[in-house]
C-alpha cells in the first residue's frame, strides 16, 4: 500500500522523494483537484488517504478505503477502515421506526 497525502496536509518534494510509499495528490493528480475526483483516480487497494479533511475522510471510507484522519486541534491521528455490519444488526436497526 502507498500513502496518498491529501492537499491540506501535502508534504515537501523532499519528503516524497525520502519516502517512495508516499504521493501527493497535488503531482499525482492535479493541484485543486475535488475530492470526489480523487476518488474516482485512485484504487482503495493501492493508496491510503491522508487528510485533515473529515468530510474526505469520510467520504474516502464510503468508498472502502483505509483512511489516516488527523484532527488538527487536538493534534491526534485517527486510523481508520469500514466493516460490514453482521445481518442481525441491519435487520434490528430497520426495525427501529426513527422519524
Amino acid at each position: 500500500m502507498k500513502f496518498l497525502f491529501d492537499e491540506n496536509c501535502s508534504p515537501s518534494n523532499k519528503f516524497i522523494e525520502l519516502h517512495p510509499v508516499c504521493e501527493n495528490v497535488k503531482y499525482r493528480l492535479d493541484e485543486g483537484v475535488k475530492d470526489e475526483d480523487i476518488l474516482e483516480h485512485v484504487s482503495n487497494k493501492e493508496f491510503i488517504i491522508i487528510t485533515k479533511d473529515i468530510r474526505f475522510a469520510l467520504d474516502a471510507l464510503s468508498h472502502k478505503f483505509k483512511v489516516i484522519y488527523h484532527h488538527v486541534k487536538r493534534n491526534k491521528d485517527y486510523f481508520l477502515q469500514t466493516a460490514e455490519f453482521e445481518s442481525e444488526t441491519i435487520s434490528e436497526f430497520k426495525s427501529f421506526e426513527l422519524k
